[in-house]
């Protein structure tokens, strides 16, 4: 059943994986991302593309309605990280990655009480 409720959760994830390949795409082509970020933190270049990596399967994984509250779990967690290691460097705004963190949580949240529905519809 596509309801209103499953079509914003989707709309939403896929705004989201959209934000999240755009990043790793500018992580994964060196000429985009500004490395000497990184390196004042003493964290190398080899990150960027692990981090890269990360986003893109995480982005992939949100538009899959069975993998995305997963996928959410493991991009909260990266950009979770994004914000702690802005944080120490003291960078600019953190408005981006706040955002997405809270959006990441909503799709979260939805995955967990769609869940809960269905296994209620399932005991009964």
């Amino acid at each position: 059943m596509f309801t209103f409720d499953t079509f914003g959760s989707f709309l939403l994830r896929i705004l989201i994986a959209f934000v999240f390949v755009v990043m790793a795409i500018e992580k994964l082509s060196v000429e985009l991302f500004p490395i000497h970020a990184f390196e004042g933190v003493g964290i190398g270049d080899w990150i960027l593309l692990i981090v890269g990596i990360f986003e893109l399967i995480g982005a992939i994984g949100l538009v899959f309605t069975r993998a995305s509250f997963w996928s959410a779990t493991f991009l909260a967690f990266v950009t979770a990280g994004a914000i702690l290691i802005n944080l120490s460097m003291a960078t600019g705004s953190l408005l981006t990655e706040i955002a997405l963190l809270l959006a990441l949580i909503a799709v979260i949240i939805d995955k967990r009480i769609e869940t809960a529905r269905a296994t209620k519809l399932i005991a009964s």
